[in-house]
């Protein structure tokens, strides 16, 4: 899956780090915004040391969105300097706008539909 195969109204982009203790904490609210169709959701990790170390923070995480695995050119280009950060895309994939730091499920959802 790449960001230009998402077809949907909106998309949320959250970046996380395995190592990140507040995205262990608010990253189950993601499954929860996965269900609106029209508001894709994707998990994009950074900062790890391997793939495996993704699926097993993955898998603790009983993640159900998709889980993108990020590079250093991924977090220059989003210019993400804390975890986790937020970034809701328009339909035609420009940023909207941006946040960084803890949200509930119900923070995540107004974020995305806010302009």
């Amino acid at each position: 899956m790449r960001l230009g195969d998402i077809q949907a109204e909106r998309t949320l982009l959250y970046f996380f780090a395995p190592w990140c203790r507040i995205c262990k904490l608010s990253i189950g609210n993601l499954n929860e915004l996965n269900a609106d169709e029209s508001l894709a959701v994707v998990a994009v990790a950074l900062s790890y040391q391997s793939p495996a170390e993704i699926m097993e923070f993955v898998g603790d995480q009983a993640l159900d969105v998709p889980v993108l695995l990020g590079t250093s050119h991924t977090l220059a280009e989003y210019k993400i300097e804390m975890f986790p950060t937020y970034y809701v895309l328009d339909v035609n994939k420009r940023v909207i706008s941006k946040s960084v730091g803890y949200s509930t499920e119900l923070g995540m959802k107004l974020r995305s539909w806010s302009d």
